[in-house]
């Protein structure tokens, strides 16, 4: 059995959901990758407040203060803003999209490889439907 230091044990004993420690345990191999979608997801809510924020000087520099550069640097500004918004929101949730069917896929291969070795006797017992629908349905889950 693998050594589990005391930090690890403490976090996963903080978790009673066993599926919420499976999963735990399956996505800490895509930590890297989480940690960018995670990243994408601020810089695209950081992005979502920006023209908010932009349109007090839009109304300050611009409007009251008749300023016509100030008008193209700020409404510049929201278009930039606007752009990155959506394209860190692409990028964002085709990762998070990859890292959850790779985490699928490993459910899977386990499950298998776990079936591959039980007994004649248990496929005996249960119906090929119900074990290929556990396969599926349930690594979805």
């Amino acid at each position: 059995m693998e050594k589990v230091n005391k930090i690890d044990s403490k976090i996963m004993g903080f978790f009673k959901n066993k599926s919420l420690k499976t999963f735990l345990r399956y996505s800490l191999k895509y930590k890297m990758a989480m940690l960018g979608v995670i990243i994408l997801s601020t810089v695209t809510s950081l992005m979502s407040a920006v023209p908010a924020w932009l349109s007090k000087y839009l109304i300050d520099d611009v409007l009251v203060a008749k300023n016509s550069k100030m008008m193209s640097i700020v409404i510049g500004a929201i278009f930039f803003s606007t752009i990155l918004k959506v394209i860190t929101n692409y990028f964002s949730d085709v990762y998070s999209g990859y890292i959850t069917e790779k985490i699928r896929r490993d459910i899977k291969i386990d499950v298998f490889s776990h079936l591959q070795n039980l007994p004649l006797a248990y496929f005996k017992q249960n119906k090929l439907g119900d074990l290929m629908a556990r396969l599926s349905g349930d690594s979805t889950t």
